[in-house]
């Protein structure tokens, strides 16, 4: 079974990390980075389930009422 070492582990053993410079491939891929970063995120507009699914009688206590007794009729029944 192999094991990666850690980059902790790797300077701690005396190994030394050295940068380049960026080839003109990754300086355009960071400029487009930092340019998307700036520019305004779009927003997405929400609705709540209930403005969905609702034909606006839920909020209305008088057809809770009339539910209420169409259902108990129904249970009368059986």
């Amino acid at each position: 079974m192999s094991r990666n070492e850690t980059v902790e582990e790797y300077l701690k053993r005396g190994g030394h990390i050295t940068t380049l410079k960026p080839s003109p491939a990754a300086r355009h891929i960071i400029a487009e980075a930092s340019r998307q970063s700036t520019q305004q995120k779009e927003l997405i507009p929400t609705v709540p389930w209930k403005d969905l699914y609702s034909d606006g009688t839920a909020d209305d206590p008088q057809y809770w009422k009339e539910l209420n007794r169409k259902m108990d009729e129904v249970l009368k029944k059986t």
